[in-house]
């Protein structure tokens, strides 16, 4: 009981939350913000490069092609997404099926103790027959009038 309890308190709001996905909403959801914020994250790494190199960028921008260079940065831009989505749809994926096996043991963990109080009340139901018996047969229903 207290493992039951202990999961609801600590990891249950997460592996809840996941479980009112199916797998491919799940996996495409994140797969989205990870799109974004891989944006996010190749401009700033971008950026960082361009600070790194930007003498040699001011000594050869007169001599630059333009066009080139954007195309190379776009290049680039769809190697990183592409890498950055895969890692991302394993990640995920592998969470969300390890979140299956926390429901997976939670569900078990909820049957056998729906199984100990379907057997503490047989067990406590038989202890009152035996008591009203021992009463002489009044039990709380045989005192209706």
């Amino acid at each position: 009981m207290t493992q039951a309890a202990w999961f609801e308190e600590e990891e249950g709001q997460e592996v809840f939350r996941t479980n009112e996905f199916y797998m491919g909403d799940y996996i495409s959801l994140n797969m989205v913000k990870a799109l974004i914020t891989g944006t996010f994250a190749f401009v700033i790494l971008f950026c960082l490069w361009m600070f790194y190199r930007i003498e040699e960028l001011l000594d050869s921008i007169q001599t630059m092609d333009i066009a080139q260079m954007g195309f190379q940065i776009l290049k680039w831009y769809v190697i990183f997404l592409v890498v950055y989505e895969a890692l991302v749809f394993f990640f995920f994926y592998s969470k969300y099926q390890r979140m299956r096996e926390h429901i997976k043991d939670y569900q078990t963990q909820l049957r056998e103790i729906e199984h100990l109080y379907a057997q503490e009340e047989q067990h406590a139901g038989g202890r009152r027959i035996r008591e009203r018996e021992y009463a002489g047969g009044q039990g709380e229903d045989d005192n209706v009038v």
